[in-house]
């Protein structure tokens, strides 16, 4: 999975995020919930970003009008990206994206997976 939208909060609010259904989720915790943003290839980070950028732009508003009735404590993007170990990787973030996400007050994290170079 590409990036996911990690939202945290108490078992109460996630559990009436999760009855809201405003967006269904990829998978539900007792005290978070994932949301699939990108089903880009972890390779992939532009196709990552655009698909962060048009899912702000569809659900960011609203989003972050439940979630600060409901209390939810985090929102965080996060780029599941591909990690080799035999050069310095570099992760490039256009304004649009950070903007569209710090204007919601969500966090930006990227997780890198072991990919094998052969």
């Amino acid at each position: 999975m590409g990036c996911v939208l990690r939202i945290g909060g108490s078992k109460e609010a996630i559990r009436r995020f999760v009855e809201r259904n405003l967006i269904a989720p990829a998978a539900v915790f007792d005290e978070a919930i994932n949301i699939s943003v990108s089903d880009a290839a972890f390779q992939d980070l532009p196709g990552q970003v655009q698909d962060a950028i048009s899912f702000l732009e569809r659900y960011g508003e609203q989003l972050y009008e439940v979630c600060q009735s409901f209390g939810i404590d985090s929102l965080c993007l996060d780029f599941g990206l591909a990690y080799t170990d035999d050069y310095v990787q570099g992760f490039y973030f256009p304004a649009d994206l950070l903007y569209g996400a710090g204007n919601y007050s969500i966090d930006i994290e990227v997780s890198l997976y072991p990919v094998s170079n052969d």
